[in-house]
């Protein structure tokens, strides 16, 4: 097994690989960036601004006041399932 910061700019050559490749990805937010710091953005680094914070923003609101669970963050959990 192999980790890494995936933060940084990187590829991978596997055309040649002999055996599966299986990435399992994690991301989260840092535990000092809060959803106000996204105010102005359009993405987070990977994903669009979830809607309740734009929302919580248009009415004058802070989106840090909002819990971080799926349906908040405008999604269902993504737990992909491998058969």
């Amino acid at each position: 097994m192999l980790t890494w910061d995936g933060s940084f700019d990187h590829s991978i050559n596997c055309l040649k690989c002999k055996k599966d490749r299986i990435i399992m990805m994690v991301r989260y937010m840092h535990p000092d960036i809060k959803p106000d710091d996204y105010k102005g953005s359009d993405k987070t680094h990977f994903e669009d601004i979830p809607q309740a914070w734009q929302e919580a923003w248009k009415s004058g609101k802070s989106a840090n006041e909002l819990p971080l669970t799926a349906d908040v963050l405008g999604r269902e959990q993504e737990i992909p399932i491998l058969s």
